[in-house]
């Protein structure tokens, strides 16, 4: 209920300044295994960079679809992504994050179920998936808030950190285990805010400013 949302957003005399330019936000519910691969290819990575990753992986091992009298491709299956070899996944432009993409398609194609982890804690669920090699804290974060329902999963980048020291903490640098205590004081619907916050920080230029 994005209605709800933006009325918590309002409210809060910290966050309001995040609405005018962000409303009709809306966050992805995606395919588990899809969110899972994206998000390793784009650790360390730009937009630019990663769209065109992913597009090739596409072309490279997924299905074609006519769609619309164009020719498209689906995201690749588990077991495609992991018969494909180091070599292919490099020359897609994955770099040293072939083996982890390769790796954890693997575990998947195995037979794990990534949707277990819909009906864990936020912390269980984050452990596990930290257990995927070229998973991190930020990564698993991405997994849990765009694919699997964990609306309190709240992804921390550059931009949230500026976002977070200027509406929290009056431009003070917090230390982690403040930042964690105020992340958990936004609520169970944390990660949707995250998304304003985000929008915020990235319309308002925090920290070029400065």
């Amino acid at each position: 209920d994005y209605k709800a949302m933006e009325k918590l957003i309002s409210d809060d005399p910290r966050l309001n300044i995040c609405l005018p330019c962000a409303e009709g936000i809306r966050v992805f519910n995606q395919d588990p295994f899809e969110a899972l691969i994206s998000f390793i290819i784009s650790a360390n990575n730009n937009i630019k960079r990663i769209s065109g990753i992913i597009e090739r992986l596409c072309r490279l091992a997924g299905e074609k679809i006519c769609f619309d009298g164009e020719e498209i491709y689906s995201f690749p299956s588990p077991e495609r992504i992991a018969n494909l070899s180091i070599e292919e996944l490099k020359n897609i432009g994955t770099g040293y994050r072939a083996p982890y993409i390769k790796a954890s398609a693997k575990r998947i194609a195995e037979g794990y179920d990534l949707e277990q982890l819909r009906f864990m804690t936020l912390d269980g669920a984050r452990k596990e998936l930290l257990n995927f090699p070229g998973v991190g804290p930020k990564v698993a974060d991405c997994i849990l808030l765009f694919s699997l329902g964990h609306t309190d999963a709240f992804p921390v980048d550059v931009w949230i950190g500026r976002a977070m020291k200027e509406l929290y903490f009056d431009s003070e640098q917090p230390t982690r285990a403040e930042l964690k205590n105020t992340i958990e004081s936004i609520g169970k619907y944390s990660g949707i805010l995250q998304q304003y916050i985000f929008f915020y920080a990235r319309s308002a230029e925090l920290g070029k400013r400065h």
